[in-house]
């Protein structure tokens, strides 16, 4: 009986080995297909695959460059501190803040302006997410009276 196996990684053939001499080093983020096959002097084969999925699991971080203020009066704005993201693999993420009015809808805040148009406890989120789907959010409460 003879055993082959082979591993492909984005279309291309990393290893491929015999008697079960088949090595490969996960170098990148994806999947990687590890197939067998076996065969006999009859002409039987049979095959099988699998794959392995690395991923990056770790989050970006996310600092907001200053305290955001606790409180403001209706009909006034905030300018908002910017924010500052990290990855451990991506670079240059971008980042994108939000407001929770007190009734609980969101609003997207453009230029960094937050202008509140009903008073109560607003929750505003810096939000920046990684290209494998992890996420950083930082919060503030602002009570608008």
């Amino acid at each position: 009986c003879e055993v082959s196996a082979k591993v492909d990684f984005g279309g291309k053939t990393l290893s491929f080995g015999k008697d079960g001499k088949c090595t490969f080093v996960v170098t990148e983020f994806g999947k990687y297909t590890v197939a067998f096959k076996a065969s006999d002097k009859f002409g039987n084969e049979t095959t099988m695959s699998f794959n392995i999925y690395c991923y990056d699991n770790i989050a970006p971080t996310i600092r907001v460059s200053k305290r955001v203020e606790s409180s403001l009066k209706l009909g006034r704005s905030l300018s908002l501190p910017k924010a500052e993201v990290k990855d451990n693999i991506d670079q240059g993420l971008k980042y994108f803040v939000y407001a929770k009015k007190p009734t609980g809808s969101f609003v997207i805040i453009e230029n960094s302006q937050f202008a509140p148009d009903v008073s109560g406890e607003w929750k505003i989120y810096y939000y920046a997410v990684d290209s494998c789907g992890n996420c950083a959010v930082a919060c503030f409460a602002v009570t608008v009276y």
